[in-house]
């Protein structure tokens, strides 16, 4: 009859969809409203047990000619609308009277099953309908058993309508209203505990990814600030907002396109204050999940923003000269946090380096990065940034300007008072190679006194300071990274040269230094795969069986036999001129030599030895002993073999270009 009727006035093109709607209401309305309802919560009990499969049918009914009423007033969008919202009000007085009862949730699961089937797709969310959504939403997660099929059905819908058609079909004002209202919405929605089913995944992956297409430039500051500050107080200590295709990445991605990261071209004072406020949240993560550091996700949501902010210097997308240094700065503020344990702090300059290593447009963030680095008062941390934008440097600058780096460290005064000692100490300690050589040239180079003497005199108390600190196992060396320490042997290098051409070839305490020097590196080249507690892994503090890169071992050797054979058969004089040869080809030192390089080239086995093969005819006995060699000679050699065998290092050909000048 109720067909026959929609029938009879469509044809007189007399449809009220209100009044047809409440004839099919009023079929069904004793069941589901309480001002109609005679049965009580037992008697609704007896009625789903014993007439559950009746009452199946006959929502199931409800629903399909619910259906066959939209097939016939589809030809209207007026009567669309007029019919969804009916319906949806209908469900609405469904769900509130039987969501406070738990033993009602089964008929809520009936209708949930069916309502599906009718085509929401061109709903016309009005706020009404999006604040009814946010009360189920919070009703639901305060009952003891929460319906799951309420949820389900929410971000069904929710994310089965055409968000791009409603935010252009809406006037203005009303979008105005509606963005705000539907941001509390969908963050209520991936808070919810529900959130975390896996039958919910791809609604609530189309729901983020409908944020792409939303005008985001309707959401103001304050109710950002408001949403982001009841986030944090909502969330576990350690929630990591990871960017991945998960709750907590969908979450993200929400706030991002929320706070207009990627929307806007010109950065008002709204878009400004909503992307620091963004960034702040994700400062906030990273502090307190600290003790998930080592996990992938935390690693990707420290690249991802570092990426996500260069981006947006590089588009030109930041029309104020400090909004970049303020995001940074706020990025990176916990690096002065003092409850960060050393461990967190390694890791997260691990990540920042593999950042850097990957960004060719880092060296873009140099001066910035320079400005940060001044805000750092832990000279620990201080010390690891500036390893920072020495990568940056060494990697991507162009136009070699040495300048540069001694700015650097002129720019932070309170590294030049501090000792040299526990300077040398800590760069050590945190295999800050960069760091480490950066204070070699300030000290040694640029900030040189007038008087020789002195300069003599200071060079070898650095000398002294660094040989002790490589001997005594104070050097750690991060297994993949070992090569970072040849900056240092140039450096010391350099120094014994200097020292060499003042004089200083007699010298006791700079022999003894060369000396322990050279038999140090002659231990550590000789370290083998069987031995898995001396030489190089004596330097990094554990017994794994490691096989650190063969040129690496290679090299080191090379150098310490070639520093030892300049050490005369006289005590306590280095080969400095011809006059000091006596060339023995009989010699002791010269059959061990040979000998050691014969076990050398025997045991490397594996295809890089033919890369250095060449270069390794320049390291036979004959060249040591042939009278116009001398300790330069060597060390000239020692510089050739370091920047050919590792000439894909590119910090250490540029230091090696900047020494040849």
């Amino acid at each position: 009859m109720v067909i026959l009727n929609i029938q009879k006035r469509r044809n007189h093109h007399d449809m009220n969809i209100s009044q047809i709607f409440e004839q099919i209401f009023l079929l069904y309305n004793p069941f589901i409203d309480p001002t109609y309802s005679l049965f009580s919560l037992a008697e609704w009990k007896t009625i789903i047990d014993h007439h559950g499969d009746m009452l199946t049918r006959m929502i199931k009914t409800f629903i399909q000619l619910s259906e066959e009423l939209f097939k016939y007033i589809n030809d209207s969008y007026n009567n669309q609308q007029e019919f969804l919202h009916c319906m949806f009000q209908y469900w609405y007085k469904i769900v509130k009277c039987l969501i406070t009862n738990e033993y009602t949730h089964s008929i809520l699961d009936i209708y949930h099953r069916y309502l599906p089937s009718i085509p929401w797709t061109n709903y016309r969310l009005t706020i009404e309908c999006l604040l009814i959504f946010d009360e189920l939403i919070n009703a639901n997660n305060s009952e003891n058993i929460p319906s799951t099929s309420l949820y389900e059905f929410i971000i069904y819908i929710l994310s089965s309508i055409d968000i791009h058609t409603w935010m252009i079909e809406n006037d203005e004002k009303l979008i105005i209203s509606l963005v705000p209202s539907h941001f509390h919405l969908l963050i209520n929605i991936f808070l919810s505990p529900q959130a975390k089913y896996t039958q919910n995944n791809d609604n609530l992956s189309r729901l983020a990814s409908q944020c792409e297409v939303i005008n985001w430039s309707h959401l103001d500051f304050d109710t950002y600030v408001n949403v982001t500050n009841s986030i944090m107080s909502k969330l576990d200590q350690d929630f990591i907002l990871a960017p991945r295709a998960s709750i907590n990445g969908y979450l993200n991605r929400i706030l991002r396109c929320a706070s207009e990261f990627n929307f806007s071209s010109i950065a008002t004072d709204r878009v400004h204050f909503k992307r620091l406020c963004y960034l702040r949240l994700f400062e906030q993560c990273l502090i307190n999940a600290k003790n998930q550091h080592d996990q992938d996700d935390y690693r990707l949501t420290l690249i991802n923003l570092l990426n996500d902010i260069e981006s947006l210097a590089l588009q030109g997308k930041l029309s104020m000269n400090d909004e970049l240094v303020d995001i940074f700065i706020e990025l990176i503020r916990f690096l002065n946090i003092n409850s960060f344990g050393q461990t967190i702090l390694n890791s997260y300059q691990n990540y920042f380096l593999d950042w850097i290593h990957h960004s060719q447009n880092s060296i873009t963030m140099l001066s910035l990065f320079i400005c940060i680095c001044r805000t750092l008062k832990d000279h620990n941390k201080k010390i690891l940034f500036i390893e920072s934008i020495l990568y940056i440097y060494f990697l991507h600058d162009q136009e070699h300007n040495w300048s540069i780096i001694l700015n650097l460290f002129q720019q932070n005064e309170d590294l030049i008072n501090f000792k040299i000692d526990d300077y040398l100490q800590i760069c050590c300690e945190h295999s800050a190679f960069l760091t480490l050589y950066l204070i070699s040239e300030y000290e040694l180079i640029y900030n040189k006194q007038s008087n020789n003497q002195d300069i003599l005199h200071d060079e070898f108390k650095y000398l002294e300071k660094l040989i002790n600190l490589f001997t005594n196992g104070k050097l750690r060396i991060k297994y993949g990274e070992e090569e970072r320490v040849l900056l240092i042997m140039i450096k010391i290098n350099q120094i014994i040269k200097h020292q060499l051409n003042y004089g200083k070839s007699t010298d006791v305490l700079l022999i003894r230094l060369i000396r322990n020097y050279a038999n140090w590196l002659l231990a550590l080249g000789t370290d083998n795969k069987d031995n898995a507690y001396g030489g190089i892994f004596a330097m990094i503090g554990i017994g794994k069986k490691i096989q650190y890169s063969l040129r690496f071992r290679l090299f080191i050797k090379l150098v310490g036999i070639m520093q030892l054979q300049q050490i005369t058969d006289e005590p306590f004089k280095i080969r400095i001129d011809s006059n000091d040869r006596h060339p023995d080809l009989s010699s002791a030192n010269n059959a061990i030599l040979k000998q050691n390089l014969t076990n050398l080239s025997l045991s490397t086995t594996i295809n890089e030895y033919s890369d250095v093969k060449s270069e390794l005819t320049h390291c036979n006995s004959e060249y040591l002993q042939r009278t116009d060699v001398t300790f330069f000679h060597v060390s000239d050699l020692i510089h050739y073999l370091c920047t050919h065998l590792f000439a894909d290092l590119p910090y250490l050909t540029y230091v090696s270009s900047h020494d040849s000048r």
